[in-house]
Parts: structure tokens; sequence; C-alpha cells
């Protein structure tokens, strides 16, 4: 600081130039490469991917940040301030926190998935004059991920976009015009011709209960582990675990539709439950493939697992979560 203030004081007045150093050259026409600026994409919007993205991702993208930011319940403050329970959160959520005023002229709002995306993204373009010298994350995928684990930092996660917020930025399933007489026509010929020869899913459901269980007996449940991971955000999966968004889902297999007491289930699954309806292996299997399907009005956002591989995996392991697993045979 010493030899700072005596440099000052012999080179002097550099900080008071009113000239740029170096002169910036602008193109003609400055208006119109400023329109070409506002014309660009907008940024990709981050609502459909976050029910698929992986926290553990998130983390490992998250591991340069610690340098400036604590992430357990109750962390000190460092160079930025600690993000337990940001999601939702307001802007300067901190007390007594140095925010820039950039932060500040924010401080009510609330860190929603959509502002979350957009800072993360470019903070200076969302907070112009902030103090971060973080340049931005340009994947979205990699923006998904982030949030995912951003948000699983907190002892009651906020909720996951519904549908209805999912579609207001992607505009639904207005994009595609409608099919014409004839290219309906068309389909329909199509599909009847290839009823005939089932593939995928349908073939396996042709096959019922054995050839389901044929596949989950021969499924590794280590790689259902691994692709339940992104699950982990909404689930618990140990005995005696808490329930989060959705419930703990120890011992599944063979139990009943909403078999956890208490928990706040959509109505369709209350329903399903009071029709005397379990998790058979052949309902796990429709579920996993198409939620919305199976239980039409639930609340997940989960789009669905497509690979039978990955399905039969994740069955084989939520089986393996109990002390005494349900049998490889038809359940009742």
């Amino acid at each position: 600081m010493t030899a700072g203030f005596v440099a000052d004081l012999l080179v002097g007045g550099y900080g008071d130039s009113e000239e740029n150093a170096y002169p910036i050259q602008l193109a003609e026409g400055g208006a119109g490469a400023a329109a070409a600026v506002e014309e660009e994409p907008g940024l990709e919007p981050v609502l459909p991917l976050l029910a698929s993205a992986d926290p553990a991702a998130g983390e490992a993208l998250n591991r340069a940040c610690a340098a400036c930011h604590s992430f357990e319940e109750g962390g000190p403050q460092k160079i930025g301030p600690n993000l337990w329970d940001i999601v939702g959160a307001p802007h300067a959520h901190i007390e007594d926190f140095a925010y820039s005023d950039a932060l500040l002229a924010m401080a009510d709002e609330p860190w929603t998935y959509e502002a979350l995306n957009a800072f993360l993204a470019s903070p200076r373009d969302y907070a112009p004059g902030t103090k971060m010298s973080y340049a931005g994350m340009r994947s979205v995928e990699d923006r998904a991920a982030m949030i995912a684990y951003l948000r699983s930092l907190s002892n009651d996660p906020k909720p996951l976009p519904t549908q209805e917020e999912i579609d207001a930025v992607t505009g639904g399933g207005d994009a595609e015009p409608a099919a014409t007489e004839e290219e309906s026509a068309e389909a329909a010929g199509e599909v009847q011709e290839a009823a005939a020869e089932p593939v995928g899913d349908a073939a396996t459901a042709d096959s019922g209960a054995a050839g389901i269980i044929e596949r989950i007996a021969a499924a590794d449940p280590a790689a259902g582990q691994r692709a339940v991971r992104a699950c982990a955000a909404c689930h618990s999966f140990e005995e005696g675990g808490a329930n989060r968004i959705g419930p703990n889902l120890w011992d599944t297999v063979g139990a009943p539709v909403a078999h956890i007491e208490g928990f706040n289930y959509s109505n369709v699954f209350q329903e399903k439950h009071d029709a005397g309806e379990i998790w058979t292996y052949e309902a796990l299997w429709e579920f996993l493939r198409n939620p919305r399907e199976w239980a039409p009005g639930n609340r997940m956002t989960f789009a669905g697992v497509r690979s039978e591989d990955d399905k039969a995996a994740i069955i084989a392991y939520m089986r393996s979560l109990s002390n005494d697993p349900a049998p490889l045979e038809p359940l009742q």
C-alpha cells in the first residue's frame, strides 16, 4: 500500500485522464451496430432443462466458485456472499454484505430460475457494474446443472417449474403447424402398417410383465443409481430419508402408489392409492416412460426416460432399496 501511494505521488494524475489511452475506432453507423446486437438471438431458456439437470454435474462445475463463495448452511462470507438457499432469495439476501450498487438496485427482487440463468450466462450484462470478474457460462446445459445444484442447497428446495411456466418460455406445442388432411391420412396409414411389427416399448409392452421383469433381472442396479442422480434434487432414496419436493423412494417397488403418509401427492396419485394400485414393475416401467401419460395432471415436470436399458436399470436400483426386495415376478 505504501509503494502504491508513493507511485501515485511520483506518477500522479493517471486516473484523471479525460481521453482513452488507446483510441477505440467505432465502425461507421454506430447505431446500426447497436441494433445488430439487439437482434441477436435471446438467451436460451433453462426451465425445460431443470427437471433432468444433474446437480452433481453442477457441483463439479461449481468448484471454481469456491474461492469466492461458501455454499454450506451458515457458511462464511468471502469475496462473494454465502450461497446457501439462494434460489428464490432476494438478490441482496445477506445482511451487511458489501454488494455492488448493481445488485443493490435489485436488492428485493428474487433470484428466480430465469434470473440465475441470465446472471450465470453473463454477470456483467445482467448487472452492469457488478464487481464480479466471472465472464459467464456459455452452455445452457451447464447453467441448468449449476442451478440444479444451487437449488439443492436448501432444507426446503424451491419447486421446479410447472409445465405452464415451461410452455410460457418455449411456446408450448404451438410452434409446429397443424397437419393437413392428406398428411394426417398418410400418417394414419403409416401407423397401421407399423402396428404389425411393434418395436421398442411397444414390443416390450406386448411381451407383458414377463418381458419387463426379464429386462430388469438382467439390468445393472449400479447403472440405475447413476441414472437417478438427477432425481436427488427432488427425492431421497435412503431408508428413513426426508421427503423433498417429491417423496422418499425407499422400498417403493411393490408398495402402494402414494405410499408415504402425510406427503402432499397430486390428486391423480391419491386416486390411484384409493383404488388400491401398487407400484408393480409394469407400473414403474410405464411411469418412467411417460409420467404425464401414466398419471395425467401430476405435478412432476420430468419428461420421462426413453431408453429401455435405462428404465430397466433404474427399476433394478429401486428394487435394491429395500431390506426385503420384491421378488422378480409379477406383483399383485
